[in-house]
């Protein structure tokens, strides 16, 4: 990170924010882009606590990849006792962005839920109009009726299209006038019945989005079609980072996120979220291993047993597991190893 910028004779820079609700896929969908796993990724909700920054360089081009926690509302994060950066960090995201990717789940079983962006989602894009947005259905491999993806599409963009036509009209009659081109978006209006077919990726006639993709960023389909698009859009600007910098998160803050990320896949319910980690020890071995030492901090005897697991296996799977993503993203040997400390 400290590295300057190594630029080369024509640089292409964009900045890509990437927004969604929890769940729907984003770190995934950034790792298969970057084509490393950079950031943490698990089932559970609020696997990413702070924007963090991945980047692709190829050629000329420079992609920088803005990974946000998945939107929630100030009140459900004061519930939870979320950190601030839950609500500040996505829209803050969206202010250092050329483009945002909205990122949907379109694997809900219940198509009216799939069919609406979230609150959160959408307030986002209202307080950013101008922003080219993409939409990106995520998990299309889960949906059975692939029929439904155009319904999807179009009920997306169209409660964007709606929202924004009602607020141009609200503040054209605080201002006395009559909004200009608000046409038959009024509230409660219906959306068109009958739309041309959108391309796979490409403008869909009607569509608030500039390219809608359908992808499965767990398997990594169409995906590829994605990233040669972001890089085709880079426009004339100094690269942020080195070409070797693969992400700007720091290596220690790399190895916390690995494990944490991995402790909320094998611990139950709200346990994971209660751990305190913190690196003890961290040095490079003479053929260049990393050896880190992790340490686990819990308060209550049954967590502390959970964490261990019969004759301490689940705290050794999670050292594997997580020493295998440390090796891939450092491409070297990792020796990590995991202690447990409770504190009543």
């Amino acid at each position: 990170l400290a590295l300057t910028p190594d630029q080369p004779s024509c640089p292409r820079l964009l900045r890509v924010a990437i927004i969604g609700a929890p769940n729907a896929g984003k770190s995934t969908l950034a790792n298969q882009i970057l084509g490393r796993k950079v950031f943490g990724v698990s089932r559970k909700v609020h696997t990413t606590r702070c924007t963090s920054a991945g980047v692709l360089t190829e050629d000329d081009a420079q992609i920088v990849l803005l990974d946000t926690p998945g939107l929630t509302s100030p009140s459900r994060s004061k519930r939870h006792g979320l950190a601030p950066s839950f609500t500040k960090d996505p829209q803050a995201s969206l202010e250092q962005a050329d483009v945002v990717l909205v990122c949907v789940d379109v694997s809900d079983p219940w198509l009216k839920t799939r069919c609406q962006l979230d609150a959160q989602t959408l307030n986002c894009l209202r307080k950013n109009p101008e922003l080219p947005s993409l939409l990106v259905l995520n998990k299309v491999d889960i949906l059975k009726g692939k029929s439904d993806l155009l319904e999807i599409t179009e009920a997306l963009s169209y409660d964007v299209t709606a929202a924004l036509a009602r607020d141009k009209r609200v503040a054209a009659e605080e201002a006395g006038s009559e909004p200009d081109g608000a046409g038959p978006l009024h509230e409660g209006a219906e959306p068109p019945k009958e739309v041309t077919r959108p391309r796979r990726h490409g403008r869909a006639p009607r569509s608030f989005f500039h390219d809608v993709f359908m992808v499965s960023a767990l398997n990594g389909d169409e995906v590829e079609t994605l990233r040669g698009y972001l890089l085709s859009r880079a426009r004339a600007s100094p690269w942020r980072f080195h070409s070797s910098v693969l992400t700007d998160q720091t290596p220690m803050q790399l190895s916390l996120d690995a494990v944490r990320a991995r402790l909320l896949e094998v611990l139950p319910q709200e346990v994971p979220y209660l751990i305190k980690q913190s690196v003890l020890h961290w040095e490079e071995g003479p053929s260049g291993e990393l050896h880190i030492i992790q340490q686990l901090t819990v308060t209550k005897n049954s967590h502390m047993r959970m964490l261990l697991g019969r004759g301490g296996s689940c705290v050794a799977a999670v050292s594997r597991l997580a020493q295998w993503d440390l090796s891939s993203v450092f491409l070297r040997d990792v020796r990590l190893n995991l202690s447990v400390k409770l504190i009543s």
